[in-house]
This record gives C-alpha cells, structure tokens and sequence, in this order.
C-alpha cells in the first residue's frame, strides 16, 4: 500500500522535473504545472478517496498490532500468569521442605551415630550379660507397632543401614511407633461431632516435611466430618464408645471395606506403613486418603525401588 502511494508521487516527480529541464519562464512553469498536476480532476479526487482509503486501513493495522492485539497478549500473559503461580509456589514449597528436611536428617543422623556408642559402654562385661542385654531389648515391642516382632527387628536393622532421606526417616518412623496414637489418643479425648477441619488437615499434610510429621498429620484426618470414609460428601456419625465412624453396611460393601481392614487406627497405620516400605500398592489407600495426598506420599515418603529390594532381602534372612 505504501509502496503504491511512493510510486504515484514518484511519477508525479518525475513530470515535474522534465519540465523543469525544458527552461520555461516562471509563468509557464507554473501554468504547466498546473495543467499536469489538475489535468484530470476524477483521477485526483479517486487518487485522494483511495489515499484516505490506505490511511485508514493503515490505522487499522497500526490499532491492531499496538493497541487492541497489545491488549489482548497482554490478558494472555497474565493468565498465563495466574495459572503458572501454583506451580512456582509448589516448587517454592518443595525447595523449602527439602532444605528442612536436610537440617532434619542431619540431627537424625548425628543421634543414631550416639546410639551405639552408648550401647558399647553399657554392654561388655561377658557373654551371659551379653545374652541378657540382647533378650531384654528383643523384648521393647510395644503394642503400637505395625508387625510382629522378628520382623520389626529386621526392619530397624535394614532401614538402620539406609543412606537415603526416605530410608533414614522411615527408621524414625519404625523406632517411634507410639507417637502416631499419643498424638490420636489425646485428639479423641476433645473430638466434637460436627466440626470439620478437612481443609486445614489436607494443607498440613501437603506441607508434611518428614514421614514421622506426616503421618501424624494423617492421624488428624480421623477428625473429618467423614472419618476415614469418603462417599459424595455423606458425613458418617462419630461413635464415642468405639472411638471412630460408623460406617452404613451399603456403603462398606460399595467402597469395599472391611472391619479387618480399617476397623481401628492400629489397622489403618499398619496399612500406611506396609505401603511405605512398598509391601503394598500405594493405590490400597485410595478409600482413606485423598488423591492429591497419596501421590505427595508415593513421591516424598515411600521407600524408592532399590530401599524396597533391601528390606525384602533383609526380611528374606528371618
């Protein structure tokens, strides 16, 4: 479009010059001039309608790439924006949690480097008090912990041995059962039918820092209007002398529950912690624990692929 308006003026020029190299007077200059610049009145006023024409459509063009067009990339952005926020307050989140559980695994690893020390001084004397000091310590099972005893003896042994952040918490996790059910025992005792927490508990579990801190996070769901159970936002009713949700024969038999497996919190726990030592599909919890929770669980706290080949060959050896 402009291109055709430069070659217009350009060969209107171009008149004009041989005029002017033919050195007439001013007067016929001018009246030549004239005559070439106003020879055809239509061909001007359609040459100045199709200017104003091109001039328009240029202001378009110039609105659509600077003013309107601008506009809208911009929205565009700040969508862009707003939907890319949670992801980077996620990785914030990530980063932060990482960094507390380094100081954590840090304090952890330093008090287990004390542990045997301590043991050395206390046991040396002779084999029978040997003998004594072993049969003594196989015999601190208390009635919290998930397994039987031979196998929470290997377990602490092999998950002892661990470098990785997954193994060395899931040691804490072994060697402090009673904490899951302290910190549920008190709760129960305050349990108010009808208040919910289900979002602050869900939030607390995805800031879980530790598997020791998350699953005493979890032991707090039990306080949600729906208990363990969860079915199209049906609250079930709170027994106080069981201590835990009723849950209707229908809906037990369409979720496929069972007393067995999630009749008491002991139940529940042993379930979380076979999961965590990858004895079981983390999918076994879906009836318990909401998706976005689970897979925060499979990635940050359950034992990776080589852990697991080494608590299977440690418990081969019981």
């Amino acid at each position: 479009m402009l291109k055709s308006s430069i070659k217009e003026v350009e060969s209107v020029w171009l008149e004009l010059a041989k005029l002017r190299e033919q050195k007439l007077d001013s007067a016929a200059l001018y009246e030549q001039t004239k005559a070439l610049l106003g020879n055809d009145a239509g061909f001007s006023a359609k040459s100045l309608q199709k200017s104003a024409k091109q001039v328009e459509e240029l202001n378009w063009i110039m609105d659509e790439m600077f003013g309107q067009g601008a506009q809208e990339e911009q929205r565009f952005v700040e969508e862009l924006r707003k939907e890319l926020k949670p992801i980077a307050d996620r990785i914030l989140a990530q980063k932060m949690k990482d960094a507390a559980r380094k100081v954590e695994l840090t304090s952890v690893a330093e008090k287990t480097e004390q542990v045997p020390i301590a043991i050395k001084t206390k046991v040396r004397k002779t084999k029978k008090s040997d003998k004594s000091a072993q049969s003594s310590s196989s015999h601190k099972k208390t009635s919290y912990d998930p397994f039987p005893l031979f196998e929470m003896v290997a377990l602490t042994k092999v998950c002892k041995e661990m470098t990785s952040s997954e193994g060395k918490m899931i040691y804490q996790v072994l060697t402090n059962t009673h904490t899951f059910f302290t910190l549920l025992n008190k709760m129960e005792s305050s349990f108010k039918p009808g208040v919910g927490l289900e979002n602050e508990l869900e939030q607390d579990l995805a800031k879980s820092k530790t598997t020791h801190e998350f699953l005493k996070n979890f032991a707090k769901l039990k306080f949600l209007p729906h208990g363990y159970y969860s079915n199209n936002n049906s609250p079930f009713d709170y027994n106080e002398a069981k201590r835990r949700f009723d849950v209707p024969l229908g809906i037990e038999k369409q979720l496929k529950l069972s007393a067995s497996s999630t009749g008491s919190p002991l139940e529940v726990y042993r379930r979380l912690i076979r999961v965590l030592l990858g004895f079981d599909d983390p999918k076994t919890l879906t009836t318990i624990m909401p998706m976005q929770i689970l897979s925060i669980l499979e990635e940050d706290f359950m034992l990776k692929s080589q852990d697991r080949r080494t608590v299977e060959e440690g418990l081969q050896k019981t």
